[in-house]
């Protein structure tokens, strides 16, 4: 089911050439990808990178590059 809400996310976004430049688009899609992951865990990093496939040092790495660390516990 994530997997699928990915996907339609990806899929709202313009065509190539037109938005968001590729380096913006990879941080909405990682984005995304970092919230479902947090979501399905109840904000739970270890679970959270299990379920992503990331170290918890890589994913809390991310977060905060992303300005997203104050969203888990």
């Amino acid at each position: 089911a994530a997997l699928e809400q990915q996907e339609a996310h990806a899929s709202r976004l313009p065509p190539v050439g037109e938005g968001p430049r590729f380096d913006e688009r990879m941080e909405l899609f990682e984005r995304s990808l970092l919230d479902t992951g947090l979501a399905r865990t109840g904000g739970c990093r270890r679970k959270a990178a299990a379920l992503l496939g990331l170290l918890p040092t890589t994913l809390c790495e991310k977060l905060k590059r992303l300005g997203m660390a104050h969203r888990s516990h």
